[in-house]
């Protein structure tokens, strides 16, 4: 998808760069303030979209505040602990779909909620998982994503190839992969540092891909969820290359 070039799309990209940068330096805590507060956000954005596709008339209104505190709630056990954040992804969706039949409502009319809460969770979870096991793998993640992000709207916003943004955006994770690796990210060494690169750079176009497909239309207005979709399965595939070496 064509990046929107309307408002203040670059000093809020700046903005956003040095605040999560900037969460991963500080700690856990600052991890989690940020990342939980963008998810909540999300989820509620994503929600709203939802409503307002006909076949949805049946969503109670006060489903994007249940998806808000739902996202808000899953993002703040990654903080706590792994375990504890796993089954809180389990428990939260079937809660969700149990509240919205509890006002007499049908299961298909939690699927906006759940929807919003999984796709803004997923991502803004994996940062925070990282961040407390590595903090420079956290650093490298979030480097690597956002400038891939940059790439992409610069190469993206004047074109009418779909190829040249990922393209311009991957060479800014390349770079960034370059520095982790000659640094030894931890836990990487070079050649792992450059696995994870490459993963990444195949997994935020997907990410985005995905987020897209997961709302009713491509172009819709959800701008805290374009802050997390390169994370969503970016970050989660990070979590994993950690574990494994780790």
């Amino acid at each position: 998808m064509r990046p929107s070039t309307a408002g203040p799309k670059v000093r809020l990209g700046i903005v956003w760069f040095i605040a999560a940068a900037a969460s991963v330096i500080i700690g856990r805590w600052a991890v989690m303030t940020l990342w939980s507060a963008v998810a909540a956000v999300a989820a509620w954005q994503v929600s709203r979209v939802w409503m307002s596709v006909p076949k949805a008339k049946d969503t109670p209104a006060w489903v994007p505040h249940l998806s808000a505190g739902a996202a808000l709630l899953l993002t703040v056990t990654a903080a706590l602990g792994t375990s504890l954040a796993g089954i809180a992804l389990i428990l939260v969706p079937l809660t969700i779909v149990g509240t919205v039949m509890a006002s007499g409502r049908r299961p298909a009319a939690a699927g906006a909620a759940v929807i919003a809460t999984v796709l803004a969770s997923v991502p803004a979870m994996s940062v925070i998982l990282v961040a407390r096991m590595e903090p420079w793998s956290a650093m490298f993640l979030v480097f690597a994503i956002s400038f891939y992000d940059a790439g992409y709207f610069i190469g993206a916003a004047e074109s009418s190839s779909r190829l040249e943004g990922p393209i311009t955006g991957g060479i800014g994770l390349l770079a960034v992969t370059f520095a982790a690796s000659a640094v030894e990210a931890q836990p990487f060494d070079r050649a792992t540092a450059w696995v994870a690169g490459v993963m990444i750079l195949l997994a935020c176009p997907l990410g985005q891909m995905l987020t897209s497909a997961e709302l009713p239309r491509a172009d819709a207005e959800v701008p805290a969820m374009r802050r997390l979709d390169a994370y969503l399965v970016a970050g989660p595939l990070m979590l994993a290359a950690v574990w494994t070496f780790g």
